[in-house]
């Protein structure tokens, strides 16, 4: 298989998810170039250059494989490419983002879950539970028509994904 080393260098950054705060790991957001050399590179969407943990530094292969193996196994996974930035020397998975801009919007789950669990800590994510997602889920079931109604099987997908 050949992979393309993309370089983000010369990419729009993302004012708004400049430093992505999500996460256990580091990652920027950045917007493809017009005319980018890359046909498969979605020109829609912004994409997220996520470091490896400083003691890892491969650590982001994991997500370009995550990638593959989920394309394998029917697992709708967003595409991830080895990436650079020559201009500060790193090395990152860069990660197509997961909506459309202007069709949904992005909340981080971690903020329903602060508000539903006391001292929620958005870095450790040792409180993180099914159950309170199951709340969640149905709780914007109701509030929401358009949320999916297979969030269930979503989820489900999306463990084992993770296990895997």
């Amino acid at each position: 298989m050949s992979l393309p080393l993309i370089d983000v260098a010369r990419w729009e950054v993302d004012d708004y998810f400049a430093t992505y705060p999500e996460g256990a790991r580091d990652k920027r957001a950045f917007f493809p170039p017009g005319g980018c050399e890359f046909e498969f590179i979605n020109q829609h969407r912004r994409h997220l250059f996520k470091l490896s943990d400083k003691r890892y530094p491969e650590q982001y292969w994991g997500e370009i494989i995550a990638y593959h193996i989920g394309k394998m196994i029917g697992v709708p996974v967003p595409p991830a490419y080895p990436a650079i930035d020559s201009s500060r020397r790193e090395s990152a998975a860069l990660i197509e983002w997961f909506y459309e801009d202007e069709v949904l919007r992005f909340f981080p789950g971690g903020l329903f879950m602060q508000s539903m669990i006391e001292d929620f800590d958005m870095k450790k994510g040792t409180q993180h539970n099914f159950r309170h997602i199951r709340i969640l889920c149905r709780t914007m079931r109701k509030l929401f028509p358009g949320f999916d109604p297979n969030w269930l099987e979503a989820w489900a997908k999306g463990l084992m994904f993770d296990a895997l």
